[in-house]
Formats: C-alpha cells, sequence, structure tokens
C-alpha cells in the first residue's frame, strides 16, 4: 500500500482577489497541454503556467470556485474542459476514490491509471527555498538607525577579523531583551525611481551572535559568521520570521507603479527567480502576495533606414516579466521574478498588472 504524504499548495479565491480576476481576461497558455500529470518537484506557479498566460489567475481556472483550499499531490490529473462556454480544470485523484477536499470537485475518469509515489514535503506555490536566505536578512533599514545601533567595539585578543566561536565586545547595549541578534555592515542605498529620495540602506548581516554577558560594553559569542566580523559592525536584533508554507498570489486592489530599485546579488540584468528591490513598501498598500508586472520603458535601438548612424527610436513600453512580492518594509519590498522576457535590470516599472 502506498503511503502519500499530503502536499500542500495554496491559492485561495477571496473575495477581494476575485474582483481583482475580473480585471484582468483569463488567458490559456497557447501551449497548454489538455491533461497534466503533477510531478514531484513541481510549484503551484509552474502548473499554473501549464495551463495560464498568468499563472496567479489560477484560482479562476478550477471547476469548483468556492474559495477552498486546493490540494495537489505529485500523480494527480489536471484535464483542461469546457463548463458553461469557459476553460476549467477537471482533478481526478488516480488509483483511489475521488478526492473531495475543500468541496466537492467533479469527477473525471482517465486512462491509463498513475500510481502514487512515496514522497514528502510540501509543494509550495513557489520554490521557497530560493527566497528563505531573505527572509530575515538581509534588513532594510533607515541610515540613523543603523547609525545609532550598538557597535562592535572590539574582537578578542586585539585581533582585526573575527570567526565562528569568537568572542566579541559591543558597546551601546541598553537591555538584551531579544532572543537573536545579528551582525550587519552597511550596504547600499535604496533611492526612489522617480524622486531620487532615500528610502533606506541595505543592512546585510556578517553573523548570528548571542549574548554572554551584560554590561556596557557587553560581551557576546559568534555563533555562525556568514562573512568577516569587523570593529564597527552595528548589531540589530534578528526578526522572527518564519518561511511561510503557503502564499496567496493576488492583485493589489489599488492601482501601483513604481520601480525595481535594486538587484540583490548586484548583476546587471536578472531574470527568473532573481530577487530584486521595488521602491514601493506597506506605507504604499503592498503586501506579501501581491503580483505585479514588469514593464521596460523608454528603451531605444538604432534607425535602421536612416543615414544618420546616431538616430534612434524609442520602442514602446511592453510588459517583460511579472514579479511576486514576498518581503515589505515600510517603504520598500523584496520580489522573486516569476517571469521574465528579456533580463531585467534597475529601472524598470513595476505596476499593478
Amino acid at each position: 500500500m502506498n503511503i502519500r504524504i499530503t502536499l500542500i499548495g495554496l491559492l485561495t479565491l477571496t473575495i477581494g482577489t476575485g474582483a481583482m480576476a475580473e480585471k484582468k481576461e483569463l488567458v490559456l497558455n497557447p501551449q497548454h497541454p489538455e491533461q497534466y500529470v503533477v510531478a514531484q518537484g513541481d510549484t503551484l506557479w509552474d502548473v499554473a503556467g501549464k495551463f495560464l498566460k498568468d499563472p496567479w489567475l489560477w484560482p479562476e481556472l478550477w471547476a469548483a470556485g468556492d474559495g477552498s483550499t486546493r490540494i495537489l499531490h505529485p500523480g494527480d490529473v489536471l484535464r483542461l474542459s469546457q463548463v458553461d462556454g469557459k476553460p476549467r480544470l477537471l482533478l481526478n485523484d488516480p488509483g483511489t476514490a475521488p478526492r473531495r477536499r475543500g468541496g466537492a470537485l467533479p469527477v473525471v475518469k482517465l486512462s491509463p491509471k498513475v500510481r502514487a509515489t512515496d514522497i514528502s514535503g510540501e509543494i509550495p506555490v513557489i520554490p521557497l527555498s530560493t527566497i528563505r536566505a531573505f527572509l530575515s536578512s538581509p534588513k532594510v533599514v533607515e541610515e540613523s538607525t543603523l547609525d545609532n545601533a550598538p557597535y562592535l567595539l572590539a574582537l578578542a585578543d586585539g585581533r582585526s577579523v573575527a570567526g565562528t566561536g569568537e568572542k566579541i565586545y559591543v558597546q551601546g547595549v541598553d537591555a538584551a531583551d531579544q532572543s537573536a541578534y545579528g551582525l550587519f555592515h552597511k550596504g547600499k542605498p535604496f533611492l526612489d525611481g522617480d524622486s531620487g529620495d532615500e528610502l533606506g540602506y541595505e543592512a546585510i548581516q556578517v553573523a548570528d551572535v548571542s549574548l554572554l554577558q551584560e554590561g556596557d560594553p557587553a560581551i557576546f559569542q559568534i555563533n555562525h559568521a556568514f562573512r568577516e566580523v569587523k570593529a564597527g559592525d552595528r548589531l540589530l536584533p534578528l526578526d522572527d520570521e518564519r518561511v511561510p508554507s503557503r502564499y496567496e498570489p493576488h492583485a493589489p486592489d489599488v492601482e501601483l507603479k513604481g520601480h525595481i530599485v535594486g538587484i540583490m546579488g548586484d548583476a546587471p540584468h536578472v531574470g527568473h527567480y532573481s530577487v530584486v528591490v521595488v521602491d514601493k513598501g506597506g506605507n504604499d498598500g503592498l503586501e506579501v502576495g501581491h503580483v505585479l508586472d514588469v514593464t521596460r520603458n523608454n528603451r531605444v535601438v538604432p534607425d535602421t533606414r536612416s543615414n544618420n548612424p546616431y538616430e534612434e527610436i524609442t520602442l514602446p513600453p511592453e510588459v517583460v516579466g511579472n514579479l511576486l512580492i514576498f518581503r515589505t518594509f515600510e517603504r520598500v519590498s523584496f520580489g522573486l521574478i516569476m517571469k521574465a522576457s528579456l533580463g531585467l535590470t534597475v529601472g524598470d516599472v513595476v505596476q499593478t498588472p
């Protein structure tokens, strides 16, 4: 008997997201299959993209749009059909009785049958391993927050750099009321794409540390060093941010327009599954799960019919990708590139689909 551990992927259709979905036409992927067998390693976004041009509209494609949780397992068979003249997905759980979690779904008899395999873990909406490192570090903070934070005064034995397991002395710790701390370097500033105003600084974590002895200076121990630890590094509390197993991709319910203002890793151009920084955050109504289109504006090309080699023509704005917001701060947010037809770069526009 096969033992199958449930793999849960969630895209919940709520009243709010349903309202936004009505503004976006449901368009099938021109290369969509008529039938697809869910495979181990799939994400819900990947599966949705096989059927839809815009995978985040996945809930609209389900035959039962009751807003309940959808559960997919490797081995499940999805078949595209028409219900009342609209494209809908029908789900059949092969080799077992029809599954009816979260509300009734039409049963489709298919052959040959596909047996379930022994697996573990979840089928997430997006690849969580790609963003895990960005959920607690780096941070985006005000410059004054870094400048006024406790600082590494000295290392053990007068050395210039320290590593895992060593003691350090930190000046300015008023009260050790946090359970977890990190040491951070001051990174680059993020600037508003329109005004150029400073939105915050990247705080790059170099180590996590724990308090050994209170005082001023206080004594800490380096639990794990990711980079060289040096005098002057700043002490900040670590966020207790856990990797969510479920995301609810949906469009913002307001018209947002911003820019990519940073690329994590500093590559000039990035694509699928790269992490970028946008100049909109919680103060602007942006939230985790929001999907934004990425538009390339003001791209110029030489006029091949002109005798003037310097004459150029500006191409019209075009959507060149989209991203999913997975972490927000007050004025900026981190987004994961889900699709890119061109290499995306700093300055590209992000906006409500």
